[in-house]
């Protein structure tokens, strides 16, 4: 995901007396509070669409985040100390955070609870704050969400599969704009996975593989790469005769799928690949084996991660996606705010000018906090 860890980002914000564009269902009738559009937060892939319908009031709309702001100042001081981390020559060199020193750069304790009181009052359960600070999470209905945020669940068409997605910008009352960027994702459209569809090799071609051959070369005129190919085009020779090969370093993988540990095994012994069998770690509900698809993705990471690094601990944390928050997201999150690992990988991605404001807002703050840490 090319999320910049610092970039700018700027909400456009209007502050919008009574409600936007068409009542929701459930809107209360009468006068309502100053509000505040969070524009930028339609998902790019249904804004043009028109939709199926609405989507039922009663769809659980779990693990929502909503993302904090930062104050100008908490914002210039991070980037100081992130430059600072990275300079030798400064007292801070590698002078790491944890999740929780870090939260010192997003809103105060008080802040956060006005936040929360709010949902509460809206009908949603507040589920927990970020330990970095930066996210809170809440759950509810499909009815809840059209109703504290004046926006539309609608269901559509997207890529062949129907999703459901937020039909308008979300709005939240004007006191809490400063504090708050907006809720990171109201759909379920899917992040995509980075990987191409797998075909099985032939006898023949096995054979030349698992020999080592040079140029076991496909019919397309791809080639064929092994875990010592790696090693050679990348040359890793000398860290390995140095006794570097990942001993010591823990690697998290972002998952949404639990596809098992009997791939990797199979993939460990096939290669003689020594050291610990990678494990897996649930982070956000346990996704169970979502499709053959997705364990393809989580199977590529981890093993390719174990060939190069056989010394390291590989955990491929996997979280349940849900209607609202992609597994991926939670995921990331969960490795990010329990410092789980020095080294992250991720292969879903999506182009920023197709995130909400509030999904870059959210990765650009949650890779800030990985970086400090």
């Amino acid at each position: 995901m090319r999320v910049g860890l610092l970039s700018a980002l700027t909400l456009s914000l209007a502050v919008m007396p009574g409600l936007q564009g068409a009542a929701p269902l459930g809107a209360l009738p009468g006068p309502a509070p100053e509000r505040v559009v969070l524009h930028g937060n339609v998902h790019s892939a249904v804004r043009d669409l028109m939709p199926l319908g609405r989507s039922d009031p009663g769809l659980p709309m779990d693990h929502m985040l909503f993302a904090f702001q930062m104050r100008p100042e908490a914002k210039a001081g991070l980037e100081r100390l992130l430059a600072d981390q990275q300079d030798p020559a400064s007292p801070r060199f590698h002078q790491w955070l944890t999740p929780e020193q870090f939260a010192a750069y997003g809103p105060r304790a008080d802040e956060i609870a006005q936040v929360s009181a709010w949902l509460s009052e809206q009908g949603f359960t507040v589920d927990g704050v970020a330990r970095g600070g930066m996210t809170l999470t809440f759950s509810g209905t499909a009815a809840q969400v059209e109703r504290a945020f004046r926006t539309s669940m609608m269901e559509y068409r997207v890529r062949g599969r129907q999703v459901h997605a937020n039909a308008a910008d979300p709005s939240i009352p004007a006191e809490l704009a400063p504090l708050v960027a907006g809720v990171v994702s109201l759909h379920n459209v899917p992040r995509q996975a980075a990987h191409t569809p797998p075909r099985t090799l032939t006898l023949a071609e096995q054979s030349r593989l698992l020999a080592g051959l040079p140029q076991a070369t496909a019919p397309n005129g791809s080639h064929y790469l092994a875990p010592g190919d790696f090693a050679t085009i990348y040359n890793l020779g000398p860290l390995y005769d140095a006794g570097i090969n990942g001993t010591g370093v823990t690697i998290a993988i972002v998952g949404r799928t639990n596809p098992g540990t009997a791939d990797w095994v199979g993939f460990g012994n096939t290669f003689g690949i020594q050291g610990n069998t990678p494990t897996i770690q649930i982070g956000v509900g346990d996704p169970g084996d979502v499709s053959t698809d997705e364990d393809t993705e989580a199977n590529l990471d981890v093993e390719w991660s174990w060939a190069v690094a056989p010394g390291a601990s590989i955990k491929l944390v996997c979280s349940r996606s849900t209607n609202t928050s992609d597994g991926v997201d939670l995921s990331a999150k969960y490795i990010v705010d329990n410092a789980l690992a020095p080294v992250m990988s991720t292969s879903f991605g999506a182009c920023e000018m197709g995130m909400g404001a509030a999904e870059n807002h959210f990765y650009n703050n949650l890779w800030a906090q990985a970086a400090s840490e």
